[in-house]
Order: C-alpha cells, then sequence, then structure tokens
C-alpha cells in the first residue's frame, strides 16, 4: 500500500449501489471474474489475487485483491442489483473501474457515495444514471 497523500487522503474508496437491466449478467459468475479483470485493467491496477463464487440459487460475488486496495461486487439477480465496492490508494481514478463494471454488466441506475479515506469529514453521495 502507499503512503497517505500530501493532502491527508489515504485513498478514494467508492460505495456503490447499482440495478442492472438483465438479470442474467449478474448471475454468471464468468463474466464477473472478466468484468473484474477489465475494470482493474481499465484503471490500470495490478491484480494480486481474484476470486470469485456463484451461490445457489443465485447470486455471484467477486474480490480482485489489487496492489493498490481493493475491488468487490456481491450480486443479486433476483432484484437486478449489485453491491460494488471500490478502494482505491494514490492518484488513480477509481470511476475507470466503475465505468469498465457499468458497460459489462449493464448497470444502469447507480448510486455512489464517495468516501476520501484518511479524512474522517469528507465524503459525497450522489446518484448517477
Amino acid at each position: 500500500m502507499q503512503t497517505m497523500q500530501e493532502n491527508g487522503i489515504a485513498g478514494k474508496h467508492l460505495i456503490v449501489e447499482a440495478v442492472g437491466s438483465e438479470q442474467h449478467l449478474l448471475n454468471d459468475e464468468k463474466l464477473v471474474k472478466e468484468s473484474l479483470v477489465a475494470a482493474a485493467n481499465a484503471g490500470k491496477f495490478a491484480i494480486l489475487e481474484l476470486t470469485t463464487r456463484k451461490f445457489v440459487p443465485r447470486g455471484v460475488t467477486g474480490y480482485a485483491l489489487l496492489a493498490e486496495s481493493h475491488i468487490a461486487i456481491h450480486t443479486w439477480p433476483e432484484y437486478n442489483y449489485a453491491a460494488i465496492d471500490i478502494f482505491t490508494c494514490g492518484e488513480k481514478d477509481p470511476m475507470l473501474v466503475l465505468n469498465e463494471l457499468k458497460v459489462r454488466l449493464k448497470l444502469e441506475k447507480i448510486k455512489i457515495t464517495r468516501i476520501s479515506r484518511g479524512k474522517t469529514t469528507e465524503h459525497k453521495t450522489e446518484m448517477v444514471v
């Protein structure tokens, strides 16, 4: 992990609530895994470990441990819902990761809570459609 930046921010954290347009995409373990890899690559992040798990009767969890922190996704296809967590250290942009996941998983409605880690008072919630 990198050291805290001069502005006191250790990293950027996105907590994402997302609604997809196609249930089957959120229930596809292979697609979730490929999407995590593509998203990390889009942000130029280095994957250290990657794991996914398909649940019965439905749902997928995926986790990418990055040299710069992590990306996690948990899906509930029956509700067209995905919970996504993206934490990045340094200057790299976590929105590049989210944009790639949005395209690959056909996410339509997105609510993002942004937290500047290392600063206890800074966070912002916004709707992105």
